[in-house]
């Protein structure tokens, strides 16, 4: 898509410059670092796009579409048969993607000043998302535990993803935390969950619900109260930011009808 008439200069930069939220364990020298390759599986994982100017979200994508899969480093992950030159379909697993930050925020209607492109590549957890969001049932006093109920999962369905949420966790060759979102980018670093299931299977009558327990890296924000919708994500790769700034000299044309 040619940004018509309207010229743009675009530079990556690092996330961490934006925002915080997180992060925070970047900053822990006592953390071993070491670097790994992500991976992204189309019609599995997601993208979530936003737009930042003057260090506020002005826009959000939490299904973004715009990207093409037309190149892969890693050999394992491209499907037997597959030219690597070739568009990948749903379902193929790659560590490289093609993003077109100047195209997405001409496209969700910003045209001047200097804006900020963000892509984060996650993975929706425990069968959570902006659609079917937990809510907070309960914060701790010092807000590092928290607890989280469903409106959208009974209690078989929750213990299910759980049991496997939880395998994923425990396999991963490396540590890799997880984090719940209230939206609009905003991320929270869980380091370690819990499924509560009651002793009693029901009070007068009425089914006990299951609840997950996360504990949190930092203290949760004091905006965030009882009943606030969120959700469960893990990353599948680092995020990737981009510095566009529109040319303020834009030539808009004369399209008026002269008689």
């Amino acid at each position: 898509m040619a940004l018509e008439n309207i010229s743009s200069s675009i530079q990556p930069i690092d996330p961490k410059g934006i925002f915080f939220d997180g992060y925070e364990l970047s900053n822990q020298s006592i953390i071993p670092n070491q670097l790994y390759s992500g991976s992204f599986t189309q019609g599995l994982n997601n993208i979530e796009f936003y737009i930042y100017s003057q260090g506020t979200v002005r826009y959000s994508d939490y299904n973004f579409t715009n990207y093409q899969i037309t190149a892969n480093s890693n050999p394992e992950g491209t499907p037997q048969g597959t030219a690597i030159n070739q568009t990948l379909t749903s379902g193929s697993t790659t560590n490289i993607i093609d993003l077109y930050p100047e195209e997405d925020v001409y496209k969700a209607g910003f045209t001047q000043g200097t804006l900020t492109a963000i892509y984060n590549f996650i993975n929706l957890e425990l069968s959570s998302s902006q659609d079917n969001p937990f809510y907070l049932a309960e914060i701790s006093s010092d807000r590092t535990e928290i607890r989280l109920k469903s409106n959208y999962l009974s209690n078989d369905q929750l213990q299910s993803t759980f049991v496997a949420f939880e395998q994923q966790l425990t396999e991963a060759d490396f540590f890799d935390e997880f984090y719940i979102s209230f939206g609009s980018n905003e991320y929270h670093i869980g380091v370690n969950t819990k499924l509560d299931i009651p002793q009693q299977e029901e009070i007068n009558g009425t089914p006990t619900q299951y609840s997950v327990l996360i504990k949190l890296y930092d203290a949760l924000p004091s905006k965030y109260e009882v009943n606030d919708e969120l959700y469960v994500l893990t990353k599948t790769g680092e995020t990737q930011a981009f510095q566009i700034e529109f040319d303020e000299n834009i030539v808009i044309p004369d399209d008026t009808i002269k008689t």
